[in-house]
């Protein structure tokens, strides 16, 4: 059975910074403690290994090993804090690409905001793109990296409305793997409580409308974008 195969590198701009080879070179120097070591074991000469470590140095205009001479015990050399990153911002790479081979694709992670104002109507956008361009949606985006979904949901909700929120509650979680024709994208819904109704339309929403539940249900749930109009009648069997 043939199985895939990816190389990786690290660029600083167009310019190829570390690749597995290099990666190799900087984990036996942290491994032995020593270049030289660390050339024998892969079978290079000294010469050539600290060429490799000044390639890359002069790439990122800053050290990546410190090497100490003499001693009692001889010279020696490590990695410095950059390159410590350097080769760990590498190796989660090489995690997630291996993880992606092995398993294929994760869900992607993604927020709905619901609205209702003061007359009970609900806040809805018109979405500027695809998927489901002009359809009305709920506000809503992906949640980014290092952020919860509280922080995302409330997030999306003013680049797309221009308003704070307030969480009220946890609506819950739809993971439907074909609710959106992109890829499998599991959503957090909450309903949030505006604090301002001086809504403005930006980032994926072309505008945004208020609409009176009775007019939303009779021209039909299922005319919104993705699930929401399943996210709405799960949020209306609720309130009744």
């Amino acid at each position: 059975m043939l199985t895939p195969s990816v190389k990786l590198w690290l660029k600083k701009g167009k310019l190829s910074i570390i690749g597995s080879g290099r990666v190799r070179l900087l984990r036996a120097i942290e491994k032995y403690g020593s270049i030289t070591k660390a050339a024998k074991s892969m079978n290079m000469s000294y010469r050539h290994a600290w060429g490799i470590i000044k390639k890359i140095q002069d790439s990122v205009g800053k050290d990546i090993v410190i090497t100490t001479h003499g001693g009692e015990h001889g010279g020696g050399a490590k990695l410095t804090e950059y390159g410590k990153k350097i080769l760990m911002q590498y190796e989660q790479h090489e995690w997630e690409i291996e993880k992606l081979i092995k398993y294929g694709p994760r869900p992607a992670l993604a927020v709905d905001g619901v609205i209702f104002d003061k007359l009970g109507d609900i806040v809805l956008i018109r979405r500027k793109n695809s998927p489901f361009k002009g359809k009305l949606a709920l506000p809503g985006g992906f949640v980014e990296n290092n952020e919860t979904t509280e922080a995302a949901v409330k997030r999306e909700v003013k680049e797309e409305l221009g308003i704070e929120t307030r969480i009220k509650r946890l609506v819950g979680v739809y993971s439907e793997p074909k609710r959106d024709p992109r890829q499998h994208i599991v959503s957090v819904v909450y309903e949030l409580e505006p604090l301002s109704t001086k809504f403005k339309a930006g980032d994926d929403a072309a505008e945004f409308e208020i609409v009176p539940i009775e007019v939303l249900t009779k021209s039909g749930l299922d005319t919104l974008a993705f699930d929401h109009g399943k996210i709405i009648a799960d949020i209306l069997s609720k309130k009744k």
